[in-house]
């Protein structure tokens, strides 16, 4: 990865209307990694911790565990216990509705409950050797914001950055 240079925020027409100051970004750095980077990172790493990662299971639900530990209950009918249960099953997430009503209630899990923001959101990565002949590439990021709309980029490992982008739908 690579630490964020000089981030900034403008308005349609370029204009900066926020920086951070220098002692902003030294104290506070930003490392920006592309996702499957940091998955590898994550997975080598439990995987020298020796902690088990299954895939392609299905978790149903979870309880408390004996000792504080946790016993998630998956579709097949077996179970698995451990420390910790890392549930990566997106927004829409039932391990997190029944988190959300264990802590408060069902009325706690519909308040959280997603909603639309009204925006389409593209991102992508590029990677080209015509961006790593040149550092410019790699000083700055930034973002944009619009009527509505977004757009940012932000340098990764070179040869590589990152843009994206959000459009109102409709």
């Amino acid at each position: 990865g690579a630490y964020m240079p000089s981030a900034s925020y403008r308005d349609p027409s370029g204009r900066v209307l926020a920086q951070p100051t220098d002692g902003f970004a030294r104290r506070f750095p930003v490392l920006c990694l592309h996702r499957d980077r940091l998955q590898r990172i994550l997975y080598e790493a439990c995987e020298a911790a020796g902690v088990e990662i299954r895939a392609g299971s299905t978790v149903a639900a979870y309880e408390r565990g004996a000792g504080g530990g946790v016993l998630a209950r998956l579709a097949d009918g077996s179970a698995i216990e451990g420390d910790v249960l890392v549930c990566a099953d997106g927004i829409h997430s039932p391990l997190r509705s029944q988190l959300l009503t264990a802590l408060g209630g069902a009325a706690l899990a519909e308040a959280h409950e997603p909603e639309s923001c009204g925006y389409a959101y593209f991102r992508a990565t590029l990677s080209s050797d015509a961006l790593s002949s040149s550092d410019e590439w790699h000083e700055h990021s930034f973002e944009t914001w619009g009527r509505g709309r977004r757009f940012g980029y932000v340098p990764l490992r070179a040869p590589e950055v990152f843009w994206f982008g959000s459009v109102p739908l409709g």
